[in-house]
């Protein structure tokens, strides 16, 4: 079929020109595929340029949470470091830091009871591994089922223990023994995602 003129009657009837009639109309007919096509290829370099943003910024995100549980990593261990080499008063100092500074795991309260434990103090130990179980209790989504079981087990024997606190030495170089909190093996807790900070407990 022949090609309409600009000038030609339009092929509608209306005796007008086409150009003043359907051509305008015929002309977005013919392109609304093609226009079609480059909105839905825009579309797609939109979706995949956002993709990728996301991907970096997850990256970034895992990449700093790793390097915030490394760092969690390291300064709870030095704790235990203090403790078995006697330096009490800096690994009750090191202990503070770490509720100060990751209010948000456990750490700081098992480490500051592993110091008092230390001294002798149990009453004071038993109390700080009385708040690690209160915080395992509100997160237990992070932790193992028998996490719990440990501490109690050792507030028990701490327990066990005070009325003989006084004849104990409560120096600063007081020797741990073998049930002490310092020489057990950490529960693991459970890993909550990609390198949550905290997100493990700290091989002592």
């Amino acid at each position: 079929m022949p090609k309409t003129g600009r000038n030609d009657p339009c092929p509608c009837g209306s005796g007008k020109k086409y150009k003043h009639c359907c051509l305008e109309k015929d002309q977005a007919d013919e392109l609304a595929p093609a226009i079609a096509q480059r909105v839905a290829l825009q579309a797609q370099k939109a979706n995949q340029a956002a993709q990728r943003k996301d991907y970096q910024t997850e990256l970034l995100e895992s990449q700093a949470a790793l390097q915030e549980s490394q760092a969690l990593d390291a300064a709870s261990n030095a704790v235990v470091d203090l403790v078995h080499a006697g330096r009490l008063d800096e690994a009750e100092q090191a202990a503070r830091e770490l509720l100060v500074r990751y209010p948000e795991v456990h750490d700081g309260y098992d480490r500051l009871g592993m110091v008092h434990e230390a001294r002798g103090q149990f009453r004071e130990a038993a109390d700080c591994y009385r708040k690690v179980i209160e915080f395992t209790r509100a997160n237990p989504e992070d932790y193992d089922a028998g996490f719990v079981d440990s501490f109690l087990e050792l507030i028990v024997k701490l327990e066990a223990s005070v009325p003989r606190q006084n004849v104990r030495s409560t120096t600063s170089t007081a020797p741990l023994d073998e049930n002490s909190s310092a020489s057990r093996p950490t529960p693991a807790r459970i890993a909550s995602g990609p390198a949550t900070r905290g997100s493990s407990l700290h091989a002592m």
